[in-house]
């Protein structure tokens, strides 16, 4: 009953088709190969992967309003497939409504696959592409996009080296391949045919390593988030391993590590590759990982200059501040010229304390003040004008 009703949809297709479609220009073409396995789209597919063919109309002379087409797919040497997939409900181009808007009726058939190989309409799979147009638009002079795909696979390991080939075929309704009620058959790109391969299981792919990356030494800690993308089902999810560099990273791809001080300037590479199974893996991700220090600076009290009487004491205080996490500290260079009274800093706050001996004065000396935060550092001047006079003496005496 299919079969009958089949071949009456197609005889009204034939019968209700014009505006027929002549010239060079009309063509029927695949525009892309899915899922192949190899750098050429004539190359090879996967042991239990799948080759989706995408067809597509070339319209050079008058609007399509109706066609007959068939496709075979074969082995000529003998592997086995699955039942071939069509789809043309939701391929479109550009401002082109998909197969089913354009027509009043389409029908998709195909033979029960043998896989006996004889390469033929009887001993292989026809798929039926059959349309006829009452209101619908058909396809228009001009027209040039990607109208229905033509999916199979299923081959087994004992197909391997074998192939699978697409090629035209006579519809089985009329033995005519055939656009519109035309006689003339719009010109074909060719046979298909690829190498079934039994494809090994390829290591997963890391899609989000960079070349380098440049972090601060300080809290909190760094990490990243590592990613990887596997070719192929074959095999387990990915998980990661890190063969090089500071720090861990789990087997979901987090990579952690606080470094310090001591790592800045450090030449560090980090290296994680992503698995599969065991072993298994893609390739090596490194990355010159680059740990900076900002060093500190002064904010206040350089160049000052603070007067002090002869055999007296007087303070210079400077102020510091970190580049980033490091607790400043302060020392004391040599002094120009060398005083003969005593002098300190308090390493914390920055106070310079200068006790001038009597034969200090009439000189001008220069403290060199130091800031480091371990790995850098920065040097600024502050001055003691020791002067000559004697220092005032107070006395308060109480009175009876």
């Amino acid at each position: 009953m299919r079969r009958i009703s089949l071949f009456l949809i197609l005889c009204l297709m034939l019968v209700l088709s014009f505006g027929l479609a002549h010239g060079q220009d009309n063509a029927i073409y695949v525009s892309s190969v899915a899922n192949s396995y190899g750098p050429n789209d004539n190359d090879t597919v996967g042991v239990g992967g799948t080759i989706t063919w995408t067809i597509a109309f070339r319209v050079g002379g008058s609007a399509l309003l109706g066609s007959n087409n068939g496709f075979i797919v074969y082995s000529p040497d003998g592997a086995s497939w699955a039942l071939p997939i069509l789809d043309t409900l939701n391929l479109v181009g550009p401002a082109a409504p998909g197969w089913k808007a354009r027509y009043d009726g389409t029908v998709g058939k195909y033979h029960a696959p043998s896989n006996n190989g004889l390469g033929n309409i009887a001993g292989a799979d026809t798929v039926g592409i059959g349309s006829f147009n009452i209101f619908g638009i058909g396809f228009l002079t001009g027209f040039d996009f990607p109208v229905v795909t033509i999916s199979t696979g299923g081959f087994e390991i004992a197909d391997t080296g074998m192939h699978i080939c697409l090629d035209s075929s006579g519809y089985d309704v009329n033995s005519e391949w055939l656009w519109s009620s035309s006689d003339t058959k719009p010109s074909w790109s060719g046979q298909l045919c690829y190498t079934i391969f039994n494809v090994p299981n390829q290591g997963p792919n890391i899609t989000n390593c960079v070349a380098s990356l440049s972090l601060d030494h300080c809290p909190p800690l760094k990490t990243k988030q590592f990613t990887a993308l596997d070719p192929d089902t074959l095999g387990a999810d990915p998980t990661f391993i890190q063969t090089g560099g500071p720090g861990t990273t789990t087997l979901a791809g987090l990579w952690s590590y606080q470094p310090t001080l001591a790592d800045v300037g450090v030449s560090y590479t980090l290296i994680v590759r992503a698995q599969d199974d065991p072993g298994n893996f893609g390739p090596a991700c490194e990355i010159s990982l680059n740990f900076t220090n900002i060093c500190p600076s002064f904010t206040d009290g350089c160049g000052d200059t603070v007067a002090v009487g002869k055999g007296n004491s007087a303070n210079a205080d400077v102020d510091a501040i970190s580049g980033d996490c490091e607790t400043v500290g302060y020392s004391l260079g040599t002094p120009v010229p060398a005083p003969v009274g005593t002098y300190s800093i308090n390493s914390t706050t920055g106070t310079v304390t200068f006790n001038s001996a009597l034969v200090d004065g009439g000189s001008v000396f220069s403290f060199p003040v130091i800031i480091s935060d371990g790995l850098c550092a920065d040097t600024c001047n502050v001055y003691f004008n020791v002067l000559v006079v004697e220092p005032y003496t107070i006395v308060i005496e109480k009175n009876p």
